[in-house]
Parts: structure tokens; C-alpha cells; sequence
């Protein structure tokens, strides 16, 4: 019975990390599609210039759909972090003002994209204390920010 169970347990592992994969690469397809590339190139001007553009909540909402699904269990977060972690470090940190501004009409507004970044943060910081990536200088900022541009 113990060795049915564990071969159950197993499969259904094995079933979840595929299913986690499997979304993770389709929130890739879209994240990397034209329409998307395009969308992220007038969101990084937009913070470089530090003026508010709707695409910049719709880029956010995206962040919130990820985090929702690392959130309840649907996207590993390890895979979350490979797939994700630069953009939603750089589109965190970047666009911090706007996330605090618009939180004061609503207080709970893009807390799984929070959730996403705290999360992704620590697996970044566990694999390298040092990465360039934890306390980003502006400059670093910048530089990817226009790299977005391209």
C-alpha cells in the first residue's frame, strides 16, 4: 500500500512540475511576443521619463497574473525566477513611485506582483548574495531600462 502511495505521490509531482512548466512557457510566449516587446519598449520610456501610460498597468497586471499563480501553487518559483526575475526585479524597482502612488486610491493593488518580487528576490539572493540585481543602482536601472527600448 506504502509503495502505491509513494508512486501516486510521484506522478502526480511529476504532473505538476509539468503543468507549471508548461505555463510558465506560455506566460514566456506572450511575455516575448512582438505585441509585448512593443508594449514593454513604450512602458521602460515611460519610467525613464517618469510619465504615467496606461501600458504600464496593463505590464503591471501581467506581473500580478504571474505572482497570482506562483501565489497559489500553479508556477514553481524557481521557474518563476529563471523565466522572470529580471523583468520583474527591473519593472519593480523601476516603477515603485507609480505602484506607491496608485496604492493610495487602493491600498491592495498589484500585491501578488509584490508577492512575485519578494519571492523571485530571495531565490536570487540565496544563489548569489552578491548579484548586481539585489540593490540595483540607478545607473543599472537605466542601462536596462533602455536595453527595453530596443
Amino acid at each position: 500500500m506504502y509503495v502505491a502511495y509513494r508512486g501516486i505521490k510521484s506522478q502526480t509531482r511529476s504532473f505538476a512540475n509539468s503543468v507549471s512548466a508548461d505555463l510558465a512557457l506560455k506566460l514566456l510566449h506572450d511575455f516575448d511576443s512582438e505585441v509585448s516587446r512593443k508594449r514593454r519598449s513604450r512602458v521602460a520610456d515611460a519610467l525613464l521619463k517618469k510619465i504615467d501610460l496606461v501600458e504600464v498597468d496593463e505590464l503591471f497586471d501581467m506581473f500580478e497574473s504571474v505572482g497570482l499563480f506562483v501565489r497559489k501553487g500553479m508556477l514553481d518559483t524557481e521557474i518563476a525566477h529563471s523565466f522572470f526575475f529580471h523583468w520583474v526585479n527591473l519593472y519593480w524597482v523601476a516603477g515603485k513611485h507609480i505602484i506607491e502612488e496608485k496604492r493610495k486610491g487602493a491600498a491592495d493593488l498589484w500585491s501578488d506582483f509584490e508577492f512575485l518580487y519578494k519571492a523571485l528576490l530571495k531565490i536570487e539572493m540565496a544563489r548569489d548574495a552578491r548579484s548586481r540585481f539585489i540593490n540595483p543602482s540607478d545607473d543599472l536601472i537605466r542601462a536596462c531600462l533602455e536595453e527595453e527600448l530596443q
